[in-house]
């Protein structure tokens, strides 16, 4: 993932076909994994259930919608335009935001169904096809592409 151009209103990436199909992946796989508890990381005083049941609802839906919107501009050839070498893909004003979040949420609903370790991937790694095994790839390249866009904004 290389930043090609930005202007005030636009960002202009290529992607190769393996990153754009790796991000569609992880989009779908990550938005379907289950969720841990988002309340259990915080002081829950104060919360009731109700409160807690509907913002865990509130938190899915956020994040399958942004995840939806991400793979629905992946998939358009207006947006992500085949060229030479991969895809240009134009991500308008605000919405380089909106996949740094949806990586960064990814990334974060991943580690902690790993249990929090506190290394950045358990060694070993746990058995290919496994949860765990998913959790990991999810954690890794989300912060992979995160590290990608980051770095691309910055040098701009």
């Amino acid at each position: 993932m290389k930043l090609l151009s930005r202007e005030t209103d636009r960002a202009v990436w290529l992607l190769d076909t393996k990153e754009r199909e790796g991000l569609l992946f992880l989009m779908g796989t990550g938005a379907r994994r289950r969720e841990v508890n988002p309340a259990k990381g915080f002081d829950a005083v104060g919360i009731e259930d109700s409160d807690e049941t509907e913002l865990e609802g509130w938190l899915r839906e956020h994040r399958n919608s942004a995840s939806l919107e991400i793979s629905d501009q992946l998939n358009d050839p207006e947006l992500c335009v085949r060229r030479r070498g991969g895809h240009a893909w134009t991500l308008l004003h605000g919405q380089s935001e909106l996949l740094l979040q949806v990586l960064n949420e990814l990334r974060i609903s991943a580690w902690k169904r790993l249990g929090q370790p506190p290394e950045v991937l358990p060694d070993p790694l746990p058995p290919p096809g496994t949860d765990d095994y998913i959790d990991c790839w999810i954690m890794e390249t989300a912060s992979i592409f995160q590290s990608q866009l980051l770095q691309g904004l910055e040098n701009e």
